[in-house]
């Protein structure tokens, strides 16, 4: 599970960062006609956080770190669901305040187990890009199921000659 700032190649060759963000503005609406097969929805239980360590104010000359723990969710997702998930990273931030903010927006988004989508679409969704939020669809053919649901495309595949575009989405709750 990537949740740090990351530099992406976008599909005009630019590229570009792109950072977690709370959900604003929804680019696109994917209806139910515009998918080629009825979405699947997973519910990826390996791939939530209950708590963060988070290395920060690197001190070079002792090759240490400070730590910031954040654990306050671990009982709450160990009575709910049955385990845990820690998650360990060193970053570039000197401040605790940054640090503070940093574990805030990644629980946020993190602290809690999302619906993942995979659907394939046509080529009038050619422009979206990763971590752009859409509104989806989640309808069965035959009978109601999700709704309009907004979601957050996590991954995505082109294929221009075939007319498709594959994107992996994953829930805004």
């Amino acid at each position: 599970m990537c949740i740090r700032d990351r530099m992406y190649a976008k599909s005009n060759g630019k590229f570009t960062f792109r950072y977690l963000h709370a959900a604003k503005s929804v680019v696109e609406t994917i209806t139910r006609a515009q998918m080629f097969a009825e979405p699947s929805v997973r519910y990826a239980s390996d791939n939530f956080l209950s708590s963060l360590v988070l290395g920060y104010d690197h001190d070079y000359g002792e090759d240490e770190l400070l730590l910031h723990v954040d654990d306050e969710l671990d009982a709450e997702f160990q009575a709910l669901y049955g385990m845990t998930h820690r998650y360990e990273a060193d970053t570039l931030l000197n401040t605790e305040e940054d640090v503070e903010d940093l574990a805030e927006r990644l629980l946020a988004t993190y602290a809690q187990v999302a619906r993942w989508v995979p659907v394939m679409t046509s080529i009038e969704h050619i422009q979206l890009e990763l971590m752009d939020d859409v509104t989806v669809n989640l309808d069965r053919a035959s009978k109601p199921r999700f709704g309009d649901t907004d979601m957050r495309v996590y991954g995505i595949r082109k294929d221009v000659m075939a007319g498709t575009v594959e994107l992996t989405l994953r829930g805004i709750e």
